[in-house]
């Protein structure tokens, strides 16, 4: 997460207006869009979260409470490329750890009627993704798939 303080402190981040997502891409990158590099780009600061992979997430969910969304750093399976009509991400067969990593920014949490705790994700991959950009997570997924998580405050 050094890497991301660094990029976040130094130069920021553009909006999504500026420089919106490109599905077309793949995994691949782009060069930045005519107008995009034009000041002012959000810049922030990480403080690292600790995550307890314990089923619980007592920080995670302590950050949201206090009204900051953490960055979580998560494993991208083939099950997050395409969450269901109802926006919900399944936890796929364990164990697996392919090396496919993504930042996306905790929104929410809600413990679902049938018991189960799902954190809302809102990912950078445009609005097709999920519903609208946003997501549902199984508090499993975190606690077997995320490797880091952070919190930004804004420079």
């Amino acid at each position: 997460m050094s890497d991301a303080d660094i990029a976040l402190s130094d130069v920021g981040q553009p909006s999504l207006s500026r420089w919106p997502y490109d599905d077309s891409l793949g995994d691949n990158t782009q060069l930045p869009p005519a107008g995009s590099l034009v000041d002012p780009w959000f810049r922030a600061s990480l403080e690292p979260l600790l995550l307890h992979w314990d089923g619980v997430e007592d920080d995670l969910e302590q950050s949201l409470e206090n009204g900051r969304s953490p960055l979580l750093v998560i494993e991208v399976t083939d099950e997050f490329y395409f969450p269901d009509t109802e926006g919900v991400i399944d936890l796929p067969l364990l164990p697996i750890r392919q090396g496919r990593v993504h930042a996306v920014v905790c929104a929410g949490a809600v413990t679902a009627p049938n018991g189960m705790r799902y954190f809302l994700l809102k990912n950078s991959w445009g609005r097709n993704w999920g519903i609208d950009g946003f997501a549902w997570i199984p508090m499993d997924y975190v606690r077997y798939l995320s490797y880091q998580a952070a919190v930004a405050t804004v420079l």
